[in-house]
């Protein structure tokens, strides 16, 4: 299992990159399209390796 403190970093960063992908215009957001699926796929490999109950709480 995570470390919670590396959970709390985890889960910090995961906001702001999801912060920012939904902040995009829409010309950014086609130069940034493989950028966002890195995100969707970090996502995913966080909560399969953890089961930490802050982690469940994402929206992608």
């Amino acid at each position: 299992m995570v470390e919670n403190k590396n959970i709390k970093k985890l889960q910090h960063n995961l906001e702001k990159a999801i912060s920012a992908r939904n902040n995009c215009t829409i010309s950014k957001q086609r130069t940034l399209s493989q950028w966002c699926q890195l995100v969707d796929d970090l996502k995913a490999k966080i909560l399969k390796k953890s089961n930490h109950p802050a982690l469940k709480s994402f929206e992608v």
